[in-house]
């Protein structure tokens, strides 16, 4: 049969395209690989020599080089110790915190029964205020078997609404961006972000699906704004995005989804 020229260009470009996505990940690995093989010893060694040439200035002399090196193995034991503790409780924020499943809900809340009160004119004068406060942050980090940074992970938008009547109204709830509904449809991560990955470097593979994923997760996980402010004849919407993606238009009352703020 007769070539088609515009199949065939596109044909074409799509192999480009994937012959350099695979050398990109090829050489990606090769990088990674080379990191990997550092050792600690040789990290200890520049640390020592590094601290080392702080500490002595311009003096060379041996009795000084000696005491600095002391001090330097010193101070590497105290920085590692850090380092650890560090982890530690990063280690504990992000597996309480970040991993909090992320439900959408409303519910009314009895301040009264929830609050230490030390000053009860200034709390009854605060009950009395009738208004919606919003906030929007981040969902749950883990996404089917995977975690994503937290820059990345789903926006979860909250609003905490007071009716004058010493009620609260706490609402929460996903917002629907294209990329999180087919994530929480599929149980599983779509695209890897800036600084996530969709799956494990350790293998040539993974780091080939890496280097293939798209690399914006579209969230809307940061800001939460009325517009217009209340007071003008047209109905308000909530808009929420995140710093490299759509804003999105959401229900003030519901907080559901209506869609992106250009539609």
């Amino acid at each position: 049969p007769p070539l088609h020229f515009p199949s065939l260009i596109v044909d074409v470009i799509r192999l480009d395209i994937s012959v350099a996505a695979m050398f990109n990940a090829i050489l990606t690995y090769a990088s990674i690989s080379l990191v990997l093989f550092s050792s600690d010893a040789f990290v200890q060694n520049v640390q020592k020599k590094a601290f080392g040439r702080v500490r002595i200035g311009r003096s060379q002399e041996s009795k000084l080089e000696q005491s600095t090196i002391l001090d330097t193995d010193t101070e590497v034991t105290e920085t590692r110790s850090v380092v650890e503790e560090r982890a530690r409780k990063a280690k504990q924020t992000w597996s309480t915190v970040a991993l909090q499943e992320t439900e959408d809900k409303s519910v009314i809340l009895p301040v009264d029964d929830l609050a230490t009160v030390y000053n009860e004119r200034l709390f009854d004068d605060f009950l009395a205020t009738k208004g919606t406060y919003y906030v929007n942050g981040l969902g749950s980090c883990e996404i089917g078997d995977r975690l994503c940074h937290p820059f990345e992970a789903h926006g979860y938008c909250k609003s905490l609404a007071f009716d004058g009547e010493r009620n609260l109204v706490y609402t929460s709830r996903i917002v629907e961006t294209p990329l999180t509904v087919k994530e929480r449809r599929n149980n599983r991560m779509e695209a890897r972000g800036v600084m996530s990955t969709v799956a494990d470097f350790g293998t040539l593979s993974g780091t080939i699906k890496n280097a293939i994923s798209p690399s914006e997760r579209d969230t809307a996980n940061l800001v939460a704004n009325l517009w217009p402010p209340p007071g003008n004849d047209i109905d308000p919407v909530l808009i929420t995005c995140t710093d490299n993606g759509e804003p999105y238009a959401l229900d003030p009352r519901t907080l559901k989804t209506k869609g992106r703020l250009v539609d």
